[in-house]
């Protein structure tokens, strides 16, 4: 098989184990776990696809965190919540340009967003889906760490090193068809 197949292996095995894991275990929003899996596999190697599960585990904690903040002390509130609120948006917003850390207050303010109206700003209900993100979450982290390091296992270097492979070949094939024409 070549790396693409394995790679597409790979993420089905993932989205399996966690779709599975979640439902064995009587969760309810499946789809989490599947949604971590499907962020993490988009990106170039393993060793990005662990930053980015790591960024979603920060942001959906400290979402879940401002989340049960605002429930706590303005839901009662509701012109003082929605002013929290769209201020939240607006710091997120403003720090998600970050090169290096905009996925994590993207991910804050898209928690914050749903633990807060999910639950329907009942500090009860909210709770429990704060509780069941954070699980899906790292189930999802947890699916795709290892099938990606126990199948088929690829090092950064090894795709650094194909990709200069390939790129040496095609500059041959570009400079032999040069002289051939010259």
């Amino acid at each position: 098989m070549n790396s693409l197949t394995k790679q597409a292996v790979k993420v089905a095995l993932s989205l399996c184990l966690s779709i599975v894991c979640a439902l064995s275990l009587g969760w309810d929003k499946v789809y989490w776990s599947a949604v971590t899996v499907v962020v993490m596999a988009g990106n170039e190697t393993f060793g990005h696809a662990i930053r980015v599960g790591k960024h979603r585990f920060w942001g959906t904690f400290v979402g879940v965190g401002l989340a049960f903040v605002m429930l706590q002390f303005f839901s009662q509130l509701h012109v003082v919540f929605i002013v929290v609120y769209i201020l939240i948006a607006v710091v997120t917003a403003y720090l998600s340009d970050d090169s290096e850390y905009g996925y994590v207050f993207k991910t804050i303010f898209t928690v914050c967003t749903l633990i807060c109206f999910a639950g329907g700003l009942n500090v009860d209900t909210s709770f429990n889906y704060a509780i069941l993100r954070i699980q899906e979450t790292l189930l999802g982290i947890v699916c795709f760490s290892a099938v990606f390091t126990f199948v088929w296992p690829v090092r950064t270097e090894q795709v650094f090193f194909d990709g200069v492979s390939s790129l040496l070949k095609q500059a041959q094939q570009q400079a032999s068809l040069l002289q051939q024409r010259l």
